[in-house]
C-alpha cells in the first residue's frame, strides 16, 4: 500500500486481470470500486438498450471517458456462455480539456446534452465442439451421481486498440465412479484456448478445434505418451542429443535421443505439448521445436523435431458473419520465420504447400471499412495458432479453418 492506495501486480496474460480481481483480490479483501450496472435483455432482433449510462467519470481530479465492460450471457446449442467486452465511451469536452476540477458544474459541462452511444457486439460465428473425460487429481474425488463443475474454457479475442472480447463457459459433468466424469459435447469456437482448473489454475492453451462443425475429443487431467524422432538439417536422425518437453502445466522434462533419433516421454498430462531439441545447424546445434496435442488418456501423440517431411495445409477463411470470405490474403508464420501469404479463392479456401511440421500461426486482416466521410467503422481480424507434430499419412493435407472477428474502433454517437 502506498499513500492510502492498494497496489496489486498481475500477470499480463489473457484474462489474468479479470481472474485476479474476481477470484483473488475482490473476494479476499472485500474491496470494491465505483460501478454502473444494469441488466437488460435483447429483443427479437438482437437489439439492447441501457439507459442513462455516464459518458464521463471523475478520477484524480480529472474527467475521463467512461470505461468498463459489457457482460452478456448467451447459449450456443445447449452450451451456456458468458462474454465480456471492454468499452470506452466518448466524452465530449466542449473544449474544456481533461484536467478539470470535478465540480458538479464542470461535470455537467462535459456531459453530452442528448443522444445515444452505439456499441454493437459481434460474437463468434464459426463453432465446433469439445467432448471427453475429466480425470480428478490424485487425492481428490468427485461426488457420485451429482452434476458438478469440472473446469472453465476461456476464449480471448483481442482487437486493435482497446477492443477485446473474452468468452468463457463452465463445463459440468456427472461421475459414476468418483474419479472420472464425461463431459460434452460442449459448443466451442474454432481455434484453441486454455482451460481453468480449480485445483491448478489457468493451463497453457489446452485444446485445438481445427475446423468448423468438428467435434474434438480432449480429455482433461489424463496422462499419455509423447513420442517422435529428432532430425538434423541433412535429414539424418539426431542420435544422442537432448530433447525437452514442455507440458500444459508448465513442467519441463528432458531425455537423450536413441541411436535412431527416437525419444518417448511417458506420463505426460493431456493437452498441448512443446517438444524441442538442439538439432538445427552445425555444431554447436541450435534449438528447434514442434507442437502436438495429446488428446486422450492413455493415448500417444507423435511430435517429430526438424522433420524432413513436408505436407500441405489448407482451410476456409470465414468473415465475421460466418460466410466464406473470398480474395483475402492469409499469412503463414512458423516458429522460425515468415513463410508467405496466399489469397483465398472464391469459396474462401486457401492452401499452403510444402510445410515442415512445426508450430506457428495463420492470420488475416482485410482492409478496414470506412463510411462516406472517411470515419472508421470497423475492422476484421483473425489469428490462430496451430501445431503440426507430423504430416498426415497418405499425403492428406492438414486442415485449419480461420475465422475472422469484427472489432469496432470506437462507440459512435447516434
Amino acid at each position: 500500500m502506498a499513500n492510502g492506495t492498494y497496489i496489486f501486480c498481475l500477470p499480463g496474460s489473457t484474462g489474468a486481470c479479470r481472474t485476479g480481481w474476481d477470484r483473488l483480490i475482490k473476494s479476499a479483501t472485500g474491496l470494491s470500486h465505483p460501478t454502473y450496472s444494469a441488466n437488460v435483455s435483447t429483443d427479437a432482433n438482437g437489439h439492447y438498450r441501457i439507459e442513462d449510462v455516464p459518458c464521463c467519470q471523475v478520477c484524480d481530479s480529472s474527467i475521463w471517458p467512461f470505461s468498463g465492460n459489457l457482460s452478456f450471457d448467451f447459449v450456443r446449442g445447449s452450451t451456456p456462455w458468458t462474454a465480456n467486452e471492454s468499452i470506452s465511451l466518448s466524452c465530449p469536452l466542449n473544449g474544456a480539456g481533461l484536467n478539470l476540477t470535478p465540480t458538479p458544474a464542470a461535470l455537467a459541462a462535459v456531459q453530452p446534452p442528448s443522444g445515444n452511444c452505439q456499441n454493437d457486439i459481434y460474437l463468434p460465428t464459426v463453432w465446433g465442439a469439445l467432448q471427453g473425460t475429466y480425470f480428478s487429481p490424485a487425492g481428490s474425488g468427485l461426488p457420485i451421481g451429482e452434476v458438478v463443475s469440472l473446469f472453465e474454457i476461456l476464449i480471448g479475442l483481442e482487437g486493435p486498440g482497446d477492443s477485446n472480447l473474452t468468452l468463457y463457459t463452465l463445463v459440468e459433468g456427472t461421475s459414476t465412479d468418483g474419479t472420472t466424469a464425461p463431459y460434452g459435447p460442449t459448443a466451442t469456437p474454432v481455434g484453441e484456448g486454455p482451460i481453468y482448473l480449480q485445483w491448478w489454475g489457468w493451463l497453457d492453451p489446452f485444446y485445438s478445434i481445427p475446423q468448423r462443425n468438428q467435434t474434438v475429443i480432449q480429455d482433461v487431467g489424463g496422462r499419455g505418451t509423447v513420442s517422435g524422432i529428432a532430425y538434423f538439417d541433412d535429414g539424418t536422425p539426431a542420435a544422442g542429443v537432448l530433447v525437452y518437453l514442455l507440458d500444459s502445466f508448465g513442467s519441463i522434462t528432458q531425455m537423450t535421443t536413441g541411436a535412431n533419433g527416437e525419444y518417448s516421454f511417458p506420463d505426460v498430462p493431456t493437452g498441448r505439448v512443446y517438444v524441442y531439441g538442439n538439432v538445427r545447424g552445425t555444431s554447436p546445434y541450435n534449438y528447434t521445436n514442434s507442437v502436438g496435442y495429446l488428446t486422450q488418456n492413455g493415448g500417444t501423440v507423435i511430435v517429430d523435431i526438424n522433420s524432413p517431411a513436408r505436407c500441405n495445409l489448407e482451410g476456409t477463411l470465414y468473415d465475421y458473419t460466418g460466410q466464406p470470405l473470398p480474395m483475402a490474403e492469409v499469412y503463414l508464420y512458423t516458429s522460425n520465420f515468415y513463410v508467405g501469404s496466399t489469397s483465398a479463392g472464391l469459396n474462401g479456401l486457401y492452401s499452403f504447400t510444402e510445410i515442415q511440421p512445426d508450430y506457428g500461426n495463420l492470420s488475416s486482416g482485410p482492409p478496414c471499412v470506412y463510411d462516406g466521410n472517411g470515419n472508421l467503422l470497423y475492422c476484421q481480424r483473425g489469428d490462430r495458432y496451430f501445431g503440426i507434430g507430423t504430416c498426415p499419412s497418405g499425403g492428406n493435407p492438414l486442415q485449419y479453418d480461420l475465422p475472422l472477428y469484427r472489432y469496432n474502433q470506437c462507440q459512435r454517437p447516434q
